[in-house]
This record gives C-alpha cells, sequence and structure tokens, in this order.
C-alpha cells in the first residue's frame, strides 16, 4: 500500500500564486493582506470575500463556486454542492464526532453498506481517511465543498443528530418524531440567511468588483417556504413550537 502523503492545509499565499500562474488573477491581486479580526480563516472564503476579478472568465467574480470548482480541478477531486435535503441526520451524524468533523473540516454526506461519501473544504489533508474507513468498515469516497456549507450543515447535523439520540433514549409515548431533513433543511436557512459581509480594500487597484456579499440572498417568502416544511413542534428542532391552543 503507497505511503499517505503528508498532511497539507491550504495557505492564502499558495492559493494566489497558483491563480496568478494560471492567469487568473492580475500580480496586483496576487498580494497577499493582513487577516482582518472578523475574517474568516479558510483561505478559500478570503479570496472569495475580496470579490477579485477573474481574468479567464470577463464580467464574472472568483467567488466560492468558482474557487471549489477550480480547486477541484487542481486536487483531482469532484466539487459539489451539498444539497440539504439529501441530508440524513440521524444517520450521517452519528458515523463521526463532532469535534472530529471540526477538526478535519469535513462531514459525510451519504452512506450505504459499502461506502461513506464525504465532503472536505481541504482536499489535501488525508490523515482522516484511514481512520474513518477502517472504523466504518466502508470505502471512504472524498468530495470538495464549500467552508461554508461544510460549517454550517455541521452544526445543523451534529444539533438534529444529537436531539434525535436523545429523544430514542428517552422515548415516551405520543407522536412520531418529525423527519430530520425537513427541520435540517429549516435551520440552514436560518444559518444561510445571515448578511456575510466582505471587505474589498484591494477594489482601489482594480482588481475587484463592486463589493456584495458572498452568500446569496434568500427571499422573505423563500424563507417562509422553507419553514412551512418543518411540521416539527419540538423545541428540540425548531426554535418557533407550535402553539397548541385553539384559534
Amino acid at each position: 500500500m503507497p505511503a499517505t502523503p503528508p498532511d497539507r492545509w491550504l495557505d492564502l499565499d499558495t492559493l494566489l500564486a497558483e491563480l496568478l500562474a494560471q492567469q487568473r488573477i492580475s500580480p496586483a491581486c496576487a498580494r497577499p493582506w493582513p487577516q482582518a479580526a472578523n475574517e474568516p480563516t479558510h483561505p478559500l472564503e478570503r479570496i472569495a470575500r475580496r470579490g477579485l476579478n477573474d481574468l479567464q472568465r470577463p464580467g464574472h467574480t472568483l467567488d466560492l463556486d468558482a474557487l471549489g470548482e477550480w480547486l477541484g480541478r487542481q486536487a483531482g477531486q469532484r466539487h459539489v454542492r451539498i444539497d440539504p435535503l439529501a441530508l440524513q441526520a440521524a444517520s450521517l451524524g452519528g458515523l463521526m464526532s463532532a469535534a472530529f468533523a471540526r477538526r478535519h473540516q469535513i462531514l459525510a454526506i451519504a452512506v450505504d453498506a459499502h461506502t461513506v461519501t464525504v465532503a472536505s473544504a481541504q482536499p489535501y489533508v488525508r490523515s482522516w481517511e484511514r481512520d474513518l474507513g477502517q472504523v466504518l468498515q466502508r470505502r471512504v469516497q472524498r468530495v470538495l465543498a464549500s467552508p461554508v456549507q461544510i460549517r454550517e450543515l455541521s452544526q445543523a447535523v451534529f444539533r438534529l443528530a444529537h436531539s434525535v439520540s436523545g429523544a430514542s433514549q428517552q422515548a415516551v409515548p405520543g407522536p412520531k418524531a418529525p423527519a430530520s431533513r425537513h427541520c435540517l433543511t429549516w435551520a440552514t436557512a436560518q444559518a444561510t440567511s445571515m448578511p456575510t459581509r466582505r471587505t474589498s480594500s484591494a477594489s482601489s487597484t482594480g482588481c475587484c468588483s463592486t463589493p456584495s456579499s458572498s452568500a446569496p440572498a434568500i427571499s422573505t417568502s423563500s424563507r417562509a417556504a422553507t419553514r412551512a416544511t418543518c411540521a416539527c413542534a419540538s423545541t428540540a428542532c425548531c426554535t418557533r413550537p407550535t402553539s397548541s391552543r385553539r384559534q
């Protein structure tokens, strides 16, 4: 069996140098910048927040999706956008601990009898693969995903998995628990609907477009429709319990 290469965490300087070498950004945009106090630590997020113009796609910026596709080709890993509706939180949350997932910036997004699919925001960190595969007795299939999605969905998955586990240990007669994926969708919508600030001090160099939020806006009607999918009346899943009082 070939030796596993040492872990290599993504860093801002290397990514900027690679983007410059492939003529995706100008030399003026390739100069690293100090990290602000409220800025995320993942280098892809930091680059996306700058709103750098993509020289290979005039009129487009290097947002998280574009950077993810580019990095996936660099690392030889498929880039995916995780569908919250496809996640079965109750089963996925038990495949690894929240601390393990957070430490390696990973999240299990699918599992069957032979394979577990794991989304990662660090394509060159591989030390966790062997341990996880041995524990689960399954082949690990890696994909690359947005660090924002992995972080927000991890919180929702492990919170709901913990709630389901606690409910099963204290089971009492009553209505059937709601499908976890509906509550997961609602929880994810709450997280992704929060505005994301983006700094654009590089705009004076001409390498940035007009700054805007790097997270897609969610309309009021979309949020309302998403809340409607959560039929749960339990405060463990939803922050808005259903009133039992007759109107």
